[in-house]
C-alpha cells in the first residue's frame, strides 16, 4: 500500500456548513479531528466526502466505521460513542472512490 497524499482536516456536518473544513485528497489516507456531533451527522459527512471508512483507536484497538454499512458492521464503533462523537477525537480516514 502506498499513500500519495496525507492531509489533516476536520470532518463533521455543521448547520450551514459542508462538514469538511479543508480539501480532501481524491484517494489515500487523511488524519481528521472530529468537530463533534451525532453519528447521523458523521455518517452524512463521510458519505458526502466520498469516505470509505474512518478508524479510531481505543484501548490499543482500531475500531472502524463504514458509513454506508449497516449498524451491525459498525457495532464496536457505535458502542464506543453511543449517539455522538466528541469534539477533538482523532480519526484516520480512508478515501479512495
Amino acid at each position: 500500500m502506498s499513500t500519495s497524499h496525507l492531509t489533516t482536516f476536520a470532518l463533521f456536518e455543521f448547520s450551514g456548513g459542508s462538514g469538511v473544513n479543508s480539501l480532501l485528497p481524491a484517494s489515500g489516507i487523511a488524519l481528521s479531528i472530529a468537530e463533534g456531533g451525532t453519528i447521523t451527522h458523521l455518517r452524512r459527512s463521510l458519505i458526502a466526502a466520498g469516505t470509505e471508512a474512518v478508524f479510531v483507536t481505543e484501548n490499543r484497538r482500531f475500531l472502524g466505521f463504514l458509513p454506508e454499512a449497516p449498524d451491525f458492521v459498525n457495532e464496536n464503533f457505535l458502542e464506543l460513542f453511543g449517539g455522538s462523537v466528541p469534539a477533538g477525537r482523532a480519526m484516520t480516514v480512508s478515501l479512495g472512490r
